[in-house]
C-alpha cells in the first residue's frame, strides 16, 4: 500500500467515524430523554456509559454534554458529521452555558466552526460575557508542589509563546513549568555572571625568571614532540606507519575534505525573519504549510555535499520533525 492509498483509506475511516459519532450522540440524547437506562439497572446515563459500556469518565462526560447540545440545537448534528465541530467545543459550550444559565444559539456554533481550542474558548467567553479572572492563585499541595494560576495579557502570552518556541530544543515537551524554570535559570545565570567581581590580571613574571622553564612549558613541549601512536595486538603503543601525512594523502590521490562553512548570524536571522520563526515545509499537492514553531532548524534545500551553498535562497526553516523526515527520506 502506497502512502497515497494509506491516506485515502484513513480519510474514509475518519468520515465513517464522524458519521458513527453523530449516531452515538443522537442515541445518547434519545436514551437520556426516555431514561431507558433505568430498565438496565443504572441510575443515570453517566453510570450506564462508564460501567455498562466501558467508556472512560472523560469520554462519557464529553459525549453526554455534546448530546445535550445536539438536542438543544439540532443543526449541530450535521456539523459534527462534517468535522466542522468537535466534542471538546460542544462540551465547553455546555459547561459555560450551564454556569451562566443561558441557552446556546445556532449562530454561536456557526462561529465555532473549524476553530481551535484557544479560539473557541475566546468566542464562548465573549458570547456568554464571562468576566476574565485576574487574581493570582497559589496553593501548596500535599507533595510540596505549588499550583500557580496566572492571567496574562495577549501581548504577555505572545512573548511567552515565542520564548517557548525558542526553547523547544531544551524543553521539547513544551510544558510551562519547565519553560518558565529554564527562563528563570538562564536569567539567574546571566545576572550572576554580570555581578561576579572582575578577576585581577596576573602579574607578569620578573625578568629574573623570564629565562626559566616553567612546568607548563615543559608539558607543552613534551606534548608537541609526541608522535602519533596506535596500539598493536599486544596492546603496546607503536608509531603508526599507516596514518598518512598530508603529503602522503596528496601523493595517493586523496583529496582533503573541504572545511564546512558555517551560516553567519546575519543570514540565520534573515531566514528566521523571512519564515516568521515557523516551519516552511509545504505539501506539494495542497500547498498547505506546516507552520510549526517547534524546534526550528535551518536546512539546506540543496545539501552542501551536492553542491549547495549557504546563500539565503538555498536555506529554509523547518521544524525538527520535518527536518529529520527529510534527512531520512
Amino acid at each position: 500500500m502506497t502512502n497515497k492509498e494509506l491516506i485515502r483509506h484513513f480519510e474514509k475511516l475518519v468520515q465513517e467515524e464522524r458519521r458513527a459519532t453523530r449516531q452515538v450522540l443522537e442515541h445518547i440524547a434519545e436514551i437520556e430523554s426516555r431514561r431507558a437506562y433505568l430498565d438496565l439497572g443504572y441510575e443515570g446515563m453517566y453510570s450506564y456509559l462508564t460501567q455498562g459500556l466501558g467508556y472512560s469518565e472523560g469520554a462519557a462526560y464529553r459525549r453526554i454534554q455534546a448530546a445535550r447540545m445536539l438536542r438543544a440545537v439540532p443543526e449541530v448534528a450535521k456539523r459534527i458529521e462534517s468535522g466542522a465541530l468537535n466534542l471538546t467545543q460542544l462540551t465547553e459550550v455546555a459547561k459555560v452555558s450551564h454556569q451562566c444559565k443561558q441557552k446556546p444559539t445556532a449562530e454561536l456554533f456557526t462561529r465555532l466552526e473549524s476553530k481551535n481550542k484557544s479560539a473557541s474558548e475566546q468566542i464562548i467567553a465573549q458570547t456568554f460575557d464571562v468576566k476574565p479572572l485576574v487574581a493570582v492563585r497559589q496553593r501548596t499541595q500535599q507533595d510540596h508542589s505549588v499550583r500557580l494560576e496566572l492571567s496574562f495579557t495577549p501581548e504577555q502570552f505572545a512573548t511567552l509563546e515565542k520564548a517557548r518556541s525558542l526553547l523547544s530544543h531544551i524543553c521539547p515537551d513544551g510544558r510551562w513549568p519547565e519553560v518558565l524554570t529554564e527562563l528563570a535559570r538562564q536569567y539567574a545565570r546571566k545576572t550572576e555572571v554580570k555581578s561576579r567581581p572582575a578577576v585581577e590580571p596576573k602579574s607578569k613574571p620578573s625578568s629574573r625568571h623570564a629565562s626559566e622553564t616553567t612546568p607548563a612549558t615543559e608539558i607543552t613541549r613534551a606534548a608537541t614532540s609526541i608522535q602519533p601512536t596506535r596500539l598493536n595486538s599486544n596492546r603496546q603503543p607503536t608509531t603508526d606507519p599507516i596514518a598518512p601525512t598530508p603529503l602522503a594523502r596528496r601523493q595517493r590521490g586523496i583529496q582533503p575534505r573541504p572545511a564546512r562553512r558555517y551560516i553567519s548570524i546575519h543570514t540565520q536571522r534573515e531566514i528566521f525573519a523571512r519564515a516568521g520563526g515557523r516551519c516552511e515545509h509545504e505539501d506539494p499537492l495542497t500547498g498547505r504549510r506546516c507552520g510549526s514553531s517547534y524546534q526550528p532548524q535551518i536546512d539546506h534545500i540543496l545539501p552542501l555535499a551536492s553542491g549547495g551553498s549557504n546563500a539565503p535562497e538555498n536555506l529554509q526553516l523547518l521544524c525538527g520533525k520535518h527536518n529529520r523526515a527529510k534527512g531520512s527520506g
